[in-house]
């Protein structure tokens, strides 16, 4: 079973200690999460973003749910069980969001959340295919939306086929999936030639300014050449009567810049042997 680091370890376990036991387990770990502490942590990522103008929850849910998994732990509860009771209540809960009961909505939601951060925290891969499963099925659009988050959270570099299928087909429940994605190549040791080219051609392709700024962005931090490239070149021209005005500086500066490089100076991805080389696909 993994072992999860929390902070505040004395506080969460005088909780542990106080849950009945003679109560269900998904009983258990609401219990648990319900009487959590704010973590260190919870509080200084609330006051940094509110110092910024950031609205952010109160509902420290990644601090309740490493409660709830240590809770598991102590009790020597595995893990499969709890992530299938995780997955149950997530299931109840969408039900009842999605018929909005006005009377049980609010908590229902809030339940969701907290179980899906268990899935989340945990880490655990086996929860992927249910999380695809919620961000397509529910009639609901947040909770298609924060469980295709949910998924690129665990997934990490790896969700890239669940991205461009999102991107293709579900476009209106991307946003969040697609930033996080977008921030973890960013921060990621190596990215993947499938990753870069997946972003270079949607890039180019696609006509909203503000996600192509988005990846533009993370293009410049990831791929050596790109921001005086002649890709990048085409896409600000592209983009600089956006409908986004922050979209539309951003690639006027960009155009702009690499303008003031020589052509013969500028990198070309789709010349032979680089990135875009259409010859690269047709190799076996």
């Amino acid at each position: 079973m993994k072992r999860i680091v929390v902070i505040g370890v004395v506080a969460l376990v005088t909780v542990v200690q106080a849950v009945a036991e003679n109560t269900t387990l998904v009983d258990r770990l609401l219990a648990v999460m319900e009487d959590t502490p704010w973590g260190d942590s919870d509080r200084e990522y609330y006051k940094q973003n509110r110092a910024a103008g950031i609205y952010v929850s109160f509902d420290h849910v990644e601090t309740r749910a490493k409660a709830a998994l240590l809770y598991a732990q102590d009790k020597g509860i595995p893990l499969e069980e709890v992530l299938g009771v995780a997955k149950t209540q997530i299931r109840t809960s969408c039900a009842i969001v999605e018929a909005n009961d006005p009377q049980k909505k609010s908590r229902a939601e809030t339940y969701r959340k907290w179980m899906q951060e268990v899935l989340v925290t945990s880490g655990d891969l086996t929860s992927l295919p249910f999380l695809e499963e919620m961000s397509r099925g529910s009639s609901n659009r947040w909770i298609r939306e924060d469980s295709a988050y949910a998924y690129v959270r665990i997934a990490g570099t790896n969700a890239l086929p669940f991205i461009r299928s999102l991107m293709a087909n579900h476009r209106q429940d991307s946003t969040l999936a697609f930033q996080n994605f977008l921030k973890i190549l960013k921060k990621a040791p190596d990215v993947t030639d499938e990753s870069l080219v997946f972003l270079c051609e949607f890039a180019g392709q696609d006509d909203n300014g503000y996600a192509v700024k988005l990846m533009d962005e993370a293009l410049c931090e990831i791929l050596p050449g790109y921001p005086t490239s002649a890709q990048r070149l085409t896409i600000a021209g592209r983009h600089i009567a956006s409908d986004f005005t922050s979209a539309k500086e951003y690639f006027a500066s960009a155009k702009a810049e690499i303008e003031k490089i020589p052509e013969t100076q500028r990198k070309d991805f789709r010349a032979k042997g680089e990135l875009l080389d259409p010859d690269r696909k047709k190799e076996p």
